[in-house]
């Protein structure tokens, strides 16, 4: 069974080659071959349109053989395209080249890749800090999370497609989607039977040739875990296969004996990522996430437990707690070993044969126990025959003996006037187990000496849960107005805000918990935000209030944080960012009056940042098409009059308004992705970004063929 990376390409298959450089695809100019794998070669290109590089991923040529293979490109490219969250590298634009090629064009991220950091520390045999590794491993989880909740599974987690940021660290997911690409439906293996995903990482059920769900990427995060804070990898062999087979079969090895500083929590947290079955596992990478936040890698280990061979179970672990008080030594001394004591053939010496924790114990205890339990079972019986007085019986004066600390074996009445301690302690605990088994009026000491049997606590379930449950939460989404894409206001301007945030722990949010400013741009906050209900664990909801934007023009960012009603934290500070932008000038109609030379800013005249916000007003199907209807609002710059054009054939041209309603249409089901540009016509500053309308984000219930 060949493995993806292994696939050996037919000698006239037409792969890319540095002969590239230089040349134009589409509106990238190459610049550089920066790596190949399997499944593509990856170039740094560069927009000229954007001043911007970017990342060019050409897909191999022999897979546009693969059946269904431009279809599954074309889907999984836009949803790509779709996702945008601070962990994941972010896709441009998709297209063909040539006949038989077709590429990716992605966010160019220069730092490189975990891989290489890897194996630059291996080579002067270091590890990454703990701390590092823990950020990283996070990071990633919070991305899987936020892909996993958009039905997107990665199946391919390694090292490698892990980029790292040059100059903040932060790690960013990259290739989303491109194990699906050779994947088609099944995922277990690709067209040409080839096992889909990397053998050093692979989840057991991906190596029995199974799709898997989202947990076959926390096992992958899982041996990544393993692989950054040991510095190897949970499993070696000769061959891909025997790694594999190992993944299936061979039991997890212990982080800890391949680096001794590795926490117990974090080594559980790695062990329960790395479970050989899925149930096994975290069941969300929220989970593994919010297990990670908690660890203090700061605090000093615990000191390593060392086994005590002296150590022994305490009496009252063993025996009633009425009868456990008789272990005190001053009350029940140790009786020495004597010939006559050894050569007693007494039956209840036999109890001394418990479990080792207690046979420390000198056999004495157990016989005087004996003893007890004896004394209460004859003196029931006189009581009911109602006989004060009766021969002594063979039994009593073998009890005695074991249980009285006396030299003289003729000695054989319960009662003696020798100064012994032990027979009044035995007489006492008689009296205590016989007042509180029998129901007899006339036996019925004081109640205040009477012992209390008290009840075991009902267990509760709910505080049960509620003690060992997590408190977190995590933003999904933050938008101005009614428009989940917007993060803009007009300057000066109150409006409403609105955040969708997920509880990402497992217990539920207490209602009356309070989202609440606590540091950042203030935005005219005025009180907090209630919750009504309680919030299970994993529940999404949306909470609204109006703020107000700041007076300059600027982009802000804002901590916010949840909190339960006794102002405890849930979870971390969460940040959101806020555009406020210049509202354009209106510009009346043109006439015959002969037109004034274009506004110069003044010095009072503030310049800022030009770009232009977009709102999706409604969509619908037009025949085999379909259309949204969109709002385009340019700002920044001088204020305006802006000139906005949309580079389609023939290229389109809006001017003289404050905004512009305009209508992006496509074949059914297919993106709509065009290049618009704006022009300040106050400062002659001009901006332009590609604007990406996907059909099934903005159809309510998705987009569906004709």
């Amino acid at each position: 069974m060949p493995l993806v990376h292994e696939i050996k390409h037919k000698a006239n298959t037409t792969l890319m080659s540095d002969t590239l450089s230089g040349k134009t695809i589409g509106k990238y100019e190459i610049v550089e071959k920066i790596g190949r794998g399997g499944m593509a070669e990856v170039y740094k290109g560069y927009q000229k349109n954007l001043d911007r590089y970017v990342a060019i991923k050409l897909m191999h040529s022999f897979l546009i053989s693969e059946q269904d293979f431009l279809k599954r490109f074309q889907q999984e490219a836009r949803a790509m395209a779709a996702l945008n969250h601070p962990n994941i590298v972010g896709v441009y634009d998709f297209d063909q080249y040539q006949e038989d090629t077709y590429y990716l064009v992605m966010e160019y991220v220069d730092g490189g890749t975990l891989k290489d950091k890897l194996e630059t520390l291996a080579k002067n045999k270091e590890r990454l800090p703990l701390e590092t590794s823990v950020r990283i491993v996070r990071e990633v989880a919070d991305a899987l999370a936020y892909a996993h909740r958009r039905n997107m599974v990665h199946r391919d987690i390694k090292p490698a497609n892990i980029m790292l940021d040059k100059d903040t660290g932060r790690a960013l997911l990259t290739d989303f989607g491109i194990v699906k690409l050779v994947g088609g439906q099944t995922m277990g293996y690709t067209a040409t039977g080839a096992l889909i995903g990397t053998p050093a990482y692979m989840s057991p059920e991906q190596a029995l040739g199974q799709s898997g769900d989202e947990r076959v990427d926390i096992y992958s995060l899982g041996v990544l875990l393993f692989q950054m804070v040991t510095g190897q990898l949970p499993y070696e062999a000769d061959t891909p296969l025997a790694v594999v087979m190992k993944h299936v079969n061979s039991p997890t090895p212990m982080p800890i004996s391949f680096n001794p500083d590795i926490p117990d929590a974090l080594q559980a947290i790695i062990l329960k990522a790395m479970a050989k079955i899925p149930e096994d596992r975290y069941a969300t990478a929220d989970e593994l996430a919010a297990a990670l936040r908690r660890i203090d890698l700061s605090a000093p280990p615990p000191p390593k437990k060392v086994a005590d061979s002296s150590s022994t179970i305490a009496a009252t672990q063993l025996v009633p707690p009425e009868i456990a008080e008789l272990d005190k030594p001053s009350q029940f001394p140790t009786m020495p070993k004597s010939k006559a004591a050894s050569s007693q053939p007494a039956q209840p010496i036999a109890l001394s044969s418990q479990p080792p924790a207690a046979a420390k114990r000198s056999p004495w205890l157990y016989a005087g126990i004996a003893a007890v339990l004896l004394l209460v079972v004859v003196g029931g019986i006189f009581a009911l025959n109602g006989r004060n007085k009766t021969n002594p019986t063979p039994t009593i004066p073998a009890v005695a003996e074991i249980a009285t600390d006396t030299a003289t074996p003729k000695s054989t009445a319960v009662s003696t006037t020798a100064p012994q301690d032990t027979p009044d302690v035995v007489a006492t605990a008689v009296a205590a187990i016989a007042l509180t088994e029998t129901a007899k009026p006339t036996q019925t000491a004081v109640p205040t000496n009477t012992p209390t049997p008290t009840k075991a606590p009902t267990p509760n379930a709910t505080l049960d849960f509620l003690s060992n449950c997590t408190l977190d939460v995590e933003l999904v989404n933050s938008y101005a107005y009614q428009t989940q894409t917007s993060s803009f206001a007009p300057v000066g301007v109150t409006f409403p805000m609105s955040w969708i945030l997920r509880n990402s722990g497992t217990c539920p949010w207490p209602a009356d918990s309070q989202w609440a400013y606590i540091e950042g741009e203030e935005l005219g906050f005025d009180e907090p935000v209630t919750l009504e209900n309680d919030v299970p664990a994993a529940t999404e909801i949306t909470l609204t209030a109006n703020l107000k934007a700041p007076a300059t023009a600027d982009e802000y960012e804002s901590i916010w944080q949840l909190s339960d009603v006794d102002g405890n934290p849930i979870g971390n500070p969460i940040t959101f960012s806020i555009t406020a932008y210049i509202p354009p000038t209106a510009t009346p109609r043109a006439t015959n009056t002969p037109a004034a030379p274009a506004a110069t800013p003044t010095s009072e005249q503030e310049i800022v940042e030009l770009n232009y916000a977009f709102e999706i007003q409604s969509c619908e199907y037009v025949g085999s098409d379909w259309r949204c209807r969109v709002r385009l609002t340019p700002y920044g710059g001088g204020g305006g009059p802006y000139t906005m054009f949309i580079f389609l054939n023939p290229i389109v041209e809006l001017r003289n308004q404050f905004s512009y309603d305009y209508f992006v249409q496509a074949r059914r089901c297919a993106a709509w992705n065009t290049e618009i540009k704006v022009i300040d016509e106050a400062t002659s500053l001009e901006f332009s970004r590609n604007l990406y309308v996907d059909p099934d984000n903005y159809i309510p219930g998705g987009c569906t063929l004709p």
